[in-house]
């Protein structure tokens, strides 16, 4: 539930975006125009810059007087994580999920250029990403590591979400009293399979698992690192 000093902020950030996003041609100028001094009474720091033109960046917003905002923006540009936005239901079900981050409002406007910006407000958390942690790691804790990613898929299958595993740092590392819990950050990468047979989201597990233990390893190497191309998706 957010606070009112949550719901301040948020509508805060929103009217600045719908003042000056229209006036953008790129998700950089965005970025800056969140940066400017005008807009003192909060602080916005990088999380992630796009690694092509296309790709979202994410960054996190916070003042004094409430809790932080994680904020990606992107081009509207990604049917999946589209479908999701735009369904009230699934994202009532992610919200009741602790293994995905938690929308907290989601809308699009038009810059400069009529292209569509879509962005995304989740609550904050702080974590580390999975792609990160892997690189180098030693073998119990690859092992670890593994578990963690397989509870986090599992309870995804079991609200109705295929999750497509490649990317490692669409998965980040949480820990709260003590208990560590893989947390999916990445909408675009949910196939809603809620009408399918419970039994057959269980079976699957088991495919899941071998991807799992190729994809998590020490050597891993991250899906794409720039504007993905069809010979890449090989």
């Amino acid at each position: 539930m957010l606070t009112n000093e949550n719901k301040n902020l948020l509508m805060k950030i929103k009217d600045i975006l719908i003042q000056e996003v229209p006036k953008t041609t790129d998700i950089i100028q965005i970025y800056r125009l969140l940066q400017d001094n005008n807009y003192s009474e909060y602080k916005c720091s990088v999380l992630k810059e796009p690694r092509w033109v296309d790709d979202a960046f994410i960054v996190k917003i916070s003042d004094s007087n409430s809790s932080d905002f994680t904020l990606k923006i992107h081009y509207d540009k990604y049917p999946m994580a589209s479908h999701v936005y735009n369904s009230p239901h699934l994202l009532s079900k992610l919200e009741r999920c602790l293994f995905s981050t938690t929308i907290v409002e989601t809308f699009i406007i038009p810059n400069g250029h009529l292209n569509n910006i879509r962005f995304v407000f989740y609550e904050y958390i702080d974590g580390i990403p999975l792609d990160k942690l892997v690189v180098g790691a030693s073998g119990e804790m690859i092992a670890t590591y593994r578990e963690l990613l397989k509870e986090c898929v599992e309870n995804l299958f079991k609200i109705g979400f295929n999750p497509f595993i490649r990317d490692l740092g669409d998965f980040i590392l949480v820990e709260e009293s003590g208990i560590q819990r893989v947390i999916l950050t990445d909408y675009n990468t949910l196939v809603d399979c809620s009408n399918s047979h419970s039994h057959a989201r269980e079976e699957i597990m088991d495919i899941i698992e071998y991807i799992i233990y190729k994809t998590v390893s020490s050597d891993y190497r991250p899906f794409i690192s720039e504007r993905p191309t069809m010979f890449q998706l090989d």
